[in-house]
């Protein structure tokens, strides 16, 4: 098989497993009522893969979300 000779069927089947790993990180987040978005979550991964310690992202998250309601309780929004 060509696409096996060069590689290509391997990162196909590891991006599949990425993003089957991926839908369930997902999946644990809805269920902790995270609030989370995907596209926030990617985020968050992607920083972690490179290198920035999870608990200190942890703890700027939970920051900038007290901050955010703050600003949202200023203005008479709600979260």
């Amino acid at each position: 098989n060509v696409a096996n000779a060069f590689g290509m069927a391997s990162t196909n089947t590891s991006e599949q497993h990425e993003a089957e790993a991926f839908n369930n990180l997902f999946e644990i987040s809805k269920c902790l009522n995270s609030g989370i978005d995907k596209e926030t979550l990617q985020i968050l991964v992607d920083l972690v893969e490179l290198g920035v310690n999870p608990e200190a992202l942890a703890t700027v998250v939970k920051e900038i979300r007290k901050e955010a309601a703050v600003i949202d309780a200023t203005r008479g929004e709600t979260p």
